[in-house]
């Protein structure tokens, strides 16, 4: 079985992490806003780190733009402790937004790349 590489063509984008932060105790954070107009579906990897416990959470998040009205979304490939936290992506004027609430009693860092077509 022969496997080809193919270069992504102009209309996707790959990226590396792209930002990384602290999502401060029993708060809510846009980790992420991108343009509407700018993509369809977007796939995000998301790390979390707790610090304090010594706890690592990571997550992937598949999203799709329904015609600028709506963004529906899937989370899965779950792996490490439990981190409590809340996924929401909404439509917030012209952008998609990424938010994640951190539900523990600390500070949370955390890490992501993102992947559009």
């Amino acid at each position: 079985m022969a496997f080809i590489l193919t270069k992504p063509n102009s209309t996707s984008s790959l990226q590396s992490v792209l930002d990384g932060g602290i999502i401060p105790n029993n708060s809510t954070l846009t980790i992420d806003s991108l343009g509407l107009i700018e993509t369809d579906t977007i796939k995000w990897i998301i790390e979390l780190i707790d610090n304090t416990n010594q706890k690592i959470r990571s997550f992937e998040i598949l999203a799709v733009n329904k015609f600028d009205i709506d963004v529906s979304f899937n989370k899965y490939g779950i792996s490490g402790e439990s981190i409590l936290h809340d996924v929401s992506i909404v439509v917030n004027g012209s952008n998609i937004d990424l938010n994640i609430t951190n539900n523990e009693a600390v500070n949370l860092n955390y890490k992501f790349a993102r992947i559009q077509l």
